[in-house]
C-alpha cells in the first residue's frame, strides 16, 4: 500500500484509514521496521500531489 503511493493520488484519494486488526496482524511495532522505513521513504519523496 505505501508502494505505490501515487496510484492513490491519481484515484482522487481522499484519505485512507488503518485499524488495530486482528488478534495475529501486525502492527507498527511487530513490522520490523517496514511501516516506518515506507513512510519515512514517502515523505523523503515529497508525497503525492493533490490532484
Amino acid at each position: 500500500m505505501l508502494r505505490n503511493t501515487w496510484e492513490y493520488g491519481g484515484m482522487h484519494t481522499f484519505a485512507i484509514v488503518f485499524g488495530g486488526g486482528g488478534t495475529y496482524s501486525t502492527n507498527i511495532n511487530t513490522d520490523g521496521g517496514q511501516f516506518a522505513r515506507l513512510f519515512g521513504q514517502y515523505l523523503t519523496s515529497g508525497g503525492v500531489a493533490a490532484m
